[in-house]
């Protein structure tokens, strides 16, 4: 039996014998009056003590249920702010910055100086080594900030490796933890992996000053939190890339642009002065010296209709028709023919039959690519012959052009590329990326140039 039925039991009885007493008729007995009134009141005051040690209980549940009340609040206003974030912003930092916030006013607030901390760290590419750097922090030093991990050891390794977050007291023993100044003073501390299926991007790092502050429900919630962090993280990645594509193809726009505004200054412009100022001359000779108006007249002709086949040429490079209709090899063999005719060169085109295994888009990209490395050697390699090879190896299509032309220091050329003018070389990486490509240039002085492109072959052509 509780201490409140006890309490209730005595305060009944009490009552029950008060009025029993008071039935009785013997209320003008002055003792016995003080008697029952004396035990009514120690009936009360004992149901009294025994209800208030009860009440105790009863608000300890009480504060008990408050704050799960206001952990579950806590949680729902974090699940509202992120979706409210996540659905109206495409800036990943943004993202990051909303995640740490939101995250870390979970875990426990500043105790005794220490400030709690929070780390992104994702993977980043440094060289040919892929390590863990800093994307986004709360309360770091600048010195943590350029902490660079590998994630093969300790709290984070196993993080990793489970695909489940970790939380550690001890941080200082921690061999990649304790690079972190800042996590010295946290006492409790969580590793929660960044993943989307079987790809991991990273991982979040949170410390609280307060120990224990980082409960098994903080750990589903966070996980669940910083998966959604993931998608958000993947779609504002895949809007910066599309960003940064949308940049390179109004700079490659640019770029051809101004190259065709050099060609047409350096080609047909010049020969259309020229030809003008013969006319003139022409006019001068026609009234002192008839006789040679027809030779001079014949040079103009010469020159009119080598013009005409610059001016063909510059149009058929910009976007050749025959390229949609009759393919890859057919065109390249018009535009060198034409190019033979205008440069004097001896260009070679060695090429199988390609079939179908290469789509209009792609067939339209390594057209350009060979274009710019055939213009590039016709213009500065002052070589005697041209070499273009397409071929197909394994699952990939393979283009080179070569010359025996005077050849360059190609490590000395690319390193002071960005003062030039033209960005020919980097345009012909640049669109070979855009069908998964890869593009080389190979030169020495005296030993001329070779241009290499490799292009995957579709999936469905393999």
């Amino acid at each position: 039996m509780t201490r409140a039925t006890w309490s209730y039991l005595v305060l009944a009885s009490g009552i029950f014998y008060f009025l029993e007493w008071y039935e009785t008729g013997q209320t003008g007995n002055a003792f016995s009056l003080g008697v029952n009134v004396t035990v009514l009141l120690l009936a009360a005051a004992l149901s009294s003590l025994v209800s208030g040690k009860e009440r105790e209980g009863i608000q300890k549940t009480k504060e008990k249920v408050l704050g799960d009340l206001q952990a579950a609040r806590d949680r729902a206003r974090a699940i509202y702010e992120m979706t409210s974030t996540f659905s109206t912003t495409l800036n990943y930092h943004h993202v990051l910055d909303t995640m740490l916030d939101i995250s870390m006013g979970l875990g426990g607030a500043t105790q005794e100086g220490a400030r709690s901390v929070g780390i992104v760290l994702l993977y980043q590419q440094e060289g040919e080594v892929s390590c863990l750097g800093v994307e986004a922090a709360r309360n770091l030093s600048g010195r943590d900030k350029h902490c660079k991990l590998t994630g093969t050891t300790g709290v984070i390794e196993q993080a990793l490796s489970s695909a489940e977050p970790v939380i550690v007291e001890r941080v200082r023993s921690d061999p990649e933890l304790r690079q972190f100044s800042a996590l010295h003073k946290c006492r409790s501390v969580i590793c929660i992996p960044l993943r989307a299926g079987f790809e991991i991007y990273g991982v979040v790092i949170l410390g609280s000053p307060r120990a224990g502050a980082y409960t098994p429900e903080h750990m589903e919630f966070l996980t669940a939190f910083c998966n959604q962090t993931v998608v958000a993280l993947q779609n504002a990645q895949l809007y910066h890339s599309l960003r940064e594509e949308k940049e390179k193809i109004i700079d490659a726009e640019g770029e051809a642009r101004k190259k065709l505004a050099r060609d047409l200054h350096d080609g047909p412009t010049q020969s259309v002065a020229a030809i003008a100022m013969r006319l003139n001359y022409t006019r001068l000779l026609l009234e002192r010296e008839p006789e040679r108006v027809k030779e001079e007249l014949e040079k103009i002709e010469a020159l009119a209709r080598r013009t005409t086949k610059e001016i063909r040429t510059m149009l058929f490079t910009l976007r050749p028709v025959i390229l949609e209709t009759q393919g890859l090899v057919v065109a390249l063999e018009q535009y060198l023919k034409q190019l033979e005719e205008e440069a004097g060169l001896a260009v070679h085109l060695e090429a199988p039959e390609l079939g179908d295994r290469l789509n209009t888009e792609i067939e339209g990209v390594i057209f350009s690519i060979i274009e710019e490395a055939v213009n590039n050697a016709k213009k500065y390699a002052g070589a005697r012959n041209i070499w273009v090879r397409l071929g197909f190896e394994n699952n990939l299509f393979v283009a080179t052009v070569e010359d025996d032309g005077r050849g360059f220091d190609v490590a000395e050329v690319l390193d002071s590329y960005d003062q030039r003018g033209s960005l020919g070389l980097i345009n012909m990486r640049e669109r070979a990326e855009l069908v998964e490509g890869t593009w080389t240039i190979e030169s020495a002085i005296g030993q001329g140039t070779k241009v290499t492109l490799i292009v995957p072959l579709p999936e469905e052509e393999i």
